[in-house]
């Protein structure tokens, strides 16, 4: 990502993970949480590292890492709420949300959706009452 952000004219510093926690977060505008960071519930290499980050930076987490990142925090959007997978083509569910709000693309939702060889994580923010059998 760093080529890509300072061809497009922005300032990048990177910083190690375990040099997470002597780095001055509030310098920054946002901190990227790379995909190659975490791993559904490892994230980081000392207790408190992604509060720390999370309370003097904004953050945007990318793919497993920020899942992982966002987890670290209790997130709905992290660990371990969303499915993982080795997916080559998703189709969308018309009647979901993620169709219909704020605009209704439901009409949309069958045709694919993502083209991928890596892992992917899905996350479904609506909570929904699921019964156990067994």
């Amino acid at each position: 990502y760093k080529s890509f952000l300072i061809s497009n004219g922005y300032g990048v510093t990177l910083v190690a993970v375990t040099d997470t926690l002597s780095t001055n977060f509030g310098a920054f505008d946002l901190t990227l949480i790379g995909d190659d960071t975490g791993l559904q519930g490892q994230w980081g290499t000392a207790a408190g590292q992604a509060a720390y980050i999370a309370k003097n930076s904004q953050v945007m987490g990318i793919g497993e890492g920020g899942y992982a990142f966002f987890g670290q925090l209790s997130m709905k959007i992290g660990f371990p709420n969303g499915a993982h997978g080795n997916y080559r083509a998703v189709k969308g569910d018309p009647l979901s949300d993620v169709y219909t709000i704020p605009n209704d693309l439901s009409a949309v939702a069958t045709i694919l959706l993502v083209v991928s060889f890596s892992v992917i994580v899905i996350l479904d923010l609506i909570q929904r009452k699921v019964a156990s059998r067994g």
